[in-house]
C-alpha cells in the first residue's frame, strides 16, 4: 500500500476515486491510500512494503469553518486600561495516561515593554508582557515570559496568535499567519503560534 496526500480540486481527482467527487468538502485535505503495486505481483510481495512518511501540507485556516471555536478572537480594545488575556489547551493522551497542556498570555498590551516612571505615574503600576507555558508529562514544567510584547499578534475574529521572543538578525517576525515550513526554520525555536485551533512551536 502506499499512502498519498492529496489536496482536493474537483478537476483534479486521484487515479481510481473519480466516484468519490462529492465525498469531501473543496477545502479538506484529506489523506487516500490506494494500492500502487502492479496487478501480476504476488500479494506476499505487497506485504512486504512498507509506507513511506507523508509530509503534511500546510492549508491557511479558513474563515466562518463549522468547528471554529466560540469567542475566538483576540479581545484586547486598545486602551490603556489594565488587560489580561489568556488562552489554555490541553492534550490528553489516554494510552500513556499523560497529558500536555498549553498557556499564552498577554498582559497590558498597549504598552509594549515596562512602563516609565511617567507612565507609572499617569497610569499606575501593571504587568506588561507576555508568556509561554508548558505542563508536560510527567508533571515537567517550561516556562518562558518577557515583559516585552513587541512581537506578540491576534487575530481578532478567529483563534490565531503568536509571538517571538528573540527574532534572528535576518529574520523579521510574523505578524499573522505563516506556513510551519516558513515558521519553525526562521524563528530559531524561540517563538510560538496557534492557528487552526492547534499550538505549535517550542522555547
Amino acid at each position: 500500500m502506499e499512502a498519498k496526500l492529496w489536496n482536493w480540486n474537483p478537476l483534479l481527482l486521484p487515479p481510481r476515486f473519480s466516484s468519490l467527487k462529492h465525498a469531501f468538502p473543496s477545502t479538506t485535505t484529506r489523506l487516500v491510500a490506494h494500492n500502487s503495486v502492479s496487478e501480476t505481483v504476488p500479494i506476499h510481495k505487497e506485504k512486504e512494503q512498507t509506507l513511506p512518511s507523508v509530509k503534511p501540507t500546510y492549508s491557511p485556516t479558513p474563515p466562518n469553518r463549522g468547528l471554529r471555536t466560540p469567542h475566538s478572537g483576540y479581545h484586547f480594545d486598545g486602551t490603556t486600561r489594565k488587560f489580561f488575556e489568556g488562552w489554555y489547551f490541553k492534550v490528553s493522551i489516554p494510552e500513556r495516561k499523560q497529558s500536555f497542556c498549553f498557556m499564552y498570555t498577554v498582559e497590558s498590551p498597549l504598552f509594549r515593554k515596562p512602563l516609565t516612571q511617567l507612565e507609572l505615574a499617569q497610569y499606575g503600576p501593571r504587568f506588561t508582557g507576555v508568556g509561554a507555558q508548558i505542563l508536560g508529562a510527567d508533571d515537567k514544567y517550561v516556562c518562558q515570559h518577557s515583559p516585552q510584547s513587541h512581537f506578540f499578534w491576534g487575530s481578532r475574529h478567529e483563534l490565531m496568535l503568536g509571538n517571538t521572543f528573540e527574532p534572528n538578525q535576518n529574520s523579521k517576525p510574523p505578524n499573522k499567519e505563516v506556513p510551519p515550513q516558513v515558521f519553525i526554520p526562521s524563528f530559531n525555536l524561540i517563538c510560538w503560534k496557534i492557528s487552526g485551533d492547534k499550538p505549535l512551536g517550542d522555547l
